[in-house]
């Protein structure tokens, strides 16, 4: 405000991670996935509200209400991942990867986590499990580390979710089996379970408007 700029923000959660994608190339998979209307609630859901919170801002929506309309249509008709197509071609990359994700950078190995016993997943640790797909190749612990676009992990549960023993919890995507195995037990120990059915809290805790 004392810089004459007009701010809003959002103060959402992240008791678990947004989304399945964990990772370069996963996310941007999950992102496409978003725009053609086919992406994960949680983020997607996140998506609309901050996009609909920009067309107020800039004064393109009278109310929010008509915001999220536009918004809404714009997914619908095509008209937002065409767009995404377009400034990916402004900027000298591939923009079939939008209509064609399978060409987006893929990992070599893909190794599927079960879940460790039966019952529901009341957490996820965000940072822990961020850490872990770091581990993979996906960040950078330092300044200078290559990342690796094609690894990751893509959650198979969330938060609430009710899973049986066995069952798929993470895919791990990863340069070799022994990097994949590597992670397993780090990946185990973020979650934590209940045997009670496990309570959701809200995405949008608040917006703080001026």
């Amino acid at each position: 405000q004392l810089a004459g700029l007009h701010t809003v923000a959002a103060i959402t959660s992240m008791d678990q991670p947004l989304g399945h994608a964990i990772g370069n190339a996963l996310e941007m998979a999950e992102a496409i996935a978003i725009l053609h209307g086919s992406g994960p609630k949680d983020v997607s859901d996140l998506c609309y509200h901050e996009a609909a919170e920009l067309l107020v801002m800039t004064g393109s929506a009278g109310s929010f209400s008509e915001a999220e309309s536009r918004v809404e249509r714009a997914v619908r008709s095509g008209a937002a991942v065409a767009k995404l197509a377009e400034v990916i071609s402004a900027q000298g990359g591939n923009a079939q990867q939008i209509e064609q994700p399978q060409l987006l950078p893929a990992a070599p190995v893909r190794s599927m986590l079960d879940a460790p016993r039966s019952g529901y997943i009341e957490g996820i640790q965000s940072e822990q499990i961020g850490l872990v797909s770091m581990q993979l190749g996906a960040g950078r612990f330092k300044k200078g580390e290559q990342i690796d676009h094609r690894t990751g992990l893509v959650l198979q549960a969330k938060v609430g979710e009710y899973r049986k023993a066995g069952e798929p919890l993470v895919e791990i995507h990863a340069r070799t089996d022994a990097e994949a195995s590597s992670v397993r037990d780090a990946l185990l120990a973020c979650y934590s379970w209940s045997d009670a059915p496990a309570t959701v809290g809200p995405l949008v805790y608040d917006t703080i408007r001026p």
